[in-house]
């Protein structure tokens, strides 16, 4: 992994009724706190909500093969 040079906002699971708000208020709440980077964790198989990351700018950064 890279090292941005501050604080990362990791988002382990985006849910709920409405995605695109919530993704937006916590972009907004993790730039509010001076983070650097925004990390949010998604299935593969999640064609909306990869829709949803490309659409704000966010790109995938790695996969992840397992996690609990």
């Amino acid at each position: 992994m890279y090292d941005p040079g501050g604080t990362v906002a990791v988002v382990d699971r985006l849910t709920g009724q409405d995605r695109p708000r919530l993704l937006d208020a916590v972009l907004g709440a993790a730039a509010h706190r001076g983070d650097v980077l925004a990390a949010v964790v998604a299935d593969d198989g999640d064609a909306s909500l990869a829709a949803l990351l490309d659409d704000r700018g966010l790109a995938p950064i790695a996969d992840v093969w397992a996690w609990p």
